[in-house]
């Protein structure tokens, strides 16, 4: 059982045709050595002669430019959107509108390429012709059509977006104006000084209105009053005249007409007299003060409701004074913001130039040596190429060989002699 397990296993003879001997690999590939060796050679110089002779030399210049900040204000472009363009239909048209090129914009795309550095905004251009002078005269006709074009392009923006500004600071301007004539007119309409003038003068005048009638009230009439009766009582114990005795009377220093009856004299009672004009001027002073004070109570019933009409009127006047104010102090921010705008966009309209232009950081070189045909590469790549289809035709006339039966026989028998 040892012996079995340890002895290697019995293949079959065809199993061992099918392995791949490496040893008869190397003996075909040797017999086809002239095959592999010829299609080398003629690949090597094929590719020789199409480089050296057949195919155009071609020079490449580049030039690389700073590109313009996009100015934060929707103004320019960003740098992705700079490359695109530097390539775009529209500044290809204008390279061959400057230099009169017989080209067309898709013949000159191909052989052109663009490389962007996002972080420093370098653009890279890259342009390949047949001679050095022209591949550096394209690199610059190329950077006076991109600076035009740009030009053109952030003007064309800032035209359309000064448009919009214009149009916004008149509609702004025309509110405020429209605010600032609404506000005049209501001042000049509304005198609201003389009515707050007024308010003050009927509040003083009912404050004096008040104060009279308590004064009299309080104080004149019920004094009159009181006086009044006090006469009375005293005028009702006083004898009006005073009777003479004598021939020789003296008369009381009054109107001499008084108390005169008939042919006799009747002497008048000084003290009566007094009395009784103290009370008719107290009676009178009772009704003017009673007079006064009916209409005073008028007064102070009717001027607390004037005020409270004119106080509210002037409360609602100065309400819409408000309203007034605050429209123009909510117009007045936007009305400026956009003038500052308008401003702005001037400012960099003025600015094209240096808003847009691209300065050059790197001149276009006038190139020493093509960039292609790379002729040692390609002849190198032809013979590499040539030796692998060498090998495969070889392998397969080999393979074709030994499958035909007649010459597997005369192999045979080449061995076997």
């Amino acid at each position: 059982m040892d012996a079995q397990r340890s002895s290697p296993p019995a293949y079959p003879a065809e199993a061992w045709d099918d392995e791949i001997d490496l040893r008869q690999l190397v003996e075909s590939l040797w017999r086809r050595r002239r095959l592999i060796i010829g299609l080398t050679v003629m690949a090597v110089l094929v590719a020789g002669v199409l480089s050296f002779l057949v195919l155009p030399p071609s020079y490449e210049s580049s030039i690389t430019v700073a590109l313009p900040a996009a100015d934060g204000q929707q103004v320019g472009m960003g740098p992705r959107a700079y490359e695109a363009f530097a390539l775009s239909n529209r500044v290809l048209q204008s390279m061959i509108r400057l230099g009169s090129l017989d080209v067309t914009p898709v013949a000159l795309e191909s052989v052109m390429d663009s490389k962007l550095d996002v972080e420093p905004r370098l653009l890279t251009i890259p342009v390949r012709a047949r001679t050095p002078e022209e591949a550096q005269e394209l690199a610059r006709l190329w950077y006076q059509a991109f600076v035009s074009e740009t030009e053109a392009y952030v003007a064309a923006q800032i035209d359309e977006q000064l448009t919009v500004a214009e149009q916004n600071l008149a509609e702004w301007d025309s509110r405020l104006n429209a605010a600032l004539l609404a506000l005049s007119e209501f001042e000049s309409a509304t005198p609201l000084a003389v009515l707050e003038s007024r308010l003050d003068r009927l509040q003083q005048d009912l404050v004096n209105v008040e104060s009279r009638l308590r004064e009299l009230n309080h104080t004149s009439i019920p004094t009159d009053e009181a006086r009044m009766m006090a006469l009375e009582e005293v005028l009702s114990q006083e004898s009006e005249v005073i009777a003479g005795a004598g021939e020789n009377v003296v008369l009381p220093v009054v109107d001499q007409r008084a108390g005169v009856t008939a042919s006799g004299v009747t002497i008048l009672n000084p003290m009566f007299l007094q009395l009784n004009q103290d009370l008719s001027s107290t009676r009178t002073r009772l009704a003017t003060n009673r007079r006064a004070a009916e209409l005073l109570q008028e007064q102070a019933t009717v001027l607390p409701a004037e005020i409270d009409r004119l106080r509210s009127e002037i409360v609602s006047l100065k309400e819409q004074l408000m309203r007034l104010q605050r429209e123009i102090d909510a117009v007045q921010p936007l009305a400026d913001e956009a003038r500052r705008e308008r401003d702005r966009l001037l400012d960099l309209k003025r600015r094209i130039q240096q808003v847009a232009t691209a300065p050059v950081s790197d001149d276009p070189p006038l190139p020493e040596s093509p960039v292609s045909p790379r002729k040692m590469l390609n002849m190198a790549v032809a013979g590499v190429l040539a030796v692998f289809v060498g090998v495969g035709v070889a392998l397969f006339q080999e393979f074709w060989a030994a499958t035909d039966p007649a010459q597997s026989s005369s192999r045979e028998r080449a061995e076997a002699g």
